[in-house]
């Protein structure tokens, strides 16, 4: 059972690491497409 749990630790791991890899560019690509909308408008 505890070898179990550690596999789906370790699982939920990288399933948590690959989302930050994903969600990281993704986050900076929206923030900078906010920052020139931004200065556009101004």
């Amino acid at each position: 059972m505890a070898l179990v749990a550690g596999i789906v630790a370790r699982l939920s791991g990288l399933t948590t690491a690959r989302a930050v890899l994903v969600a990281g560019p993704a986050f900076i690509a929206v923030f900078s497409l906010f920052i020139t909308a931004w200065g556009n408008l101004k």
